[in-house]
């Protein structure tokens, strides 16, 4: 559930860190050759949420094209300059061209995707969409565990991790709580949804490739045991939480914020 992709020129990283594995999984980091012609093919290409780039390569013509063309793409698009060795009347003339910040004295490539990185933790997130984009989520990792969608317990765990995930405490009891919430949402007894969920946790199991199996339960292929329905949810959601958890935390402050908690 990568959010936010990042487009770097890639003079900023030259034997330096990898910015991808620096930034965390909510980010999807692209690299370009540092000139105009590369900048604008990429722009257009992979649409990015952010570009990074060095400042001094461009004219700020130049970087008035690139923001013209990024904002008509999406007007939501960020552009930041990273100003090394710049002289003030060169600053002056990249904000003029419309660069939404411009990094000063900064030395180093983890000193700009700090600046990266609490940037977007500042902007937050809209809760409702969240939502929604994490029931997706959620529903393609279900299916890549097992395709059969039209089986009742697919619902029932789906319904499931989303209460769970979607919970900052992330504290539940399986049968008095999450099974009584899908027994009156879906209008089945908390037998039939207990049941229901149990074969599905076993096709799962039996069916799923065990690289993915390897990658959301990574426990219970240790130990070499198939998971209880708990199990299955708990080590589902903690996979999901721990590979998407700067968007968690950011939906839970813009939650609190909005008061769009569920």
């Amino acid at each position: 559930m990568k959010e936010i992709t990042v487009l770097m020129t890639e003079d900023l990283t030259v034997g330096s860190i990898d910015p991808g594995v620096f930034l965390g999984p909510c980010f999807d980091v692209k690299l370009c050759v540092s000139n105009f012609a590369n900048l604008h093919f990429m722009i257009e290409d992979c649409e990015p949420d952010l570009v990074v780039l060095a400042g001094d390569v461009l004219a700020p013509d130049q970087l008035s094209t690139l923001i013209d063309l990024g904002k008509g793409i999406n007007k939501e698009m960020r552009f930041f300059n990273l100003y090394k060795y710049s002289t003030p009347e060169k600053m002056a003339a990249m904000c003029e061209a419309g660069c939404d910040l411009n990094i000063c004295d900064v030395n180093s490539i983890k000193e700009v995707l700090r600046v990266v990185r609490s940037y977007f933790w500042e902007i937050g997130v809209d809760a409702k969409e969240f939502r929604t984009r994490l029931n997706k989520y959620v529903y393609s990792v279900l299916v890549s565990l097992d395709p059969h969608t039209a089986m009742s317990g697919f619902e029932y765990v789906l319904e499931c991790a989303m209460e769970m995930l979607l919970r900052e405490n992330r504290c539940f009891d399986l049968s008095a709580d999450l099974m009584r919430l899908c027994s009156e949402k879906f209008g089945a007894n908390v037998r039939s949804v207990e049941s229901a969920m149990w074969r599905y946790v076993q096709q799962c199991w039996n069916t799923a490739d065990l690289r993915v199996k390897e990658r959301y339960f990574p426990r219970s292929c240790k130990n070499g045991t198939k998971p209880s329905v708990k199990t299955f949810l708990i080590e589902l959601c903690d996979s999901i939480y721990a590979e998407n958890r700067s968007s968690f935390c950011r939906y839970f402050i813009s939650a609190e914020n909005d008061l769009q908690i569920v």
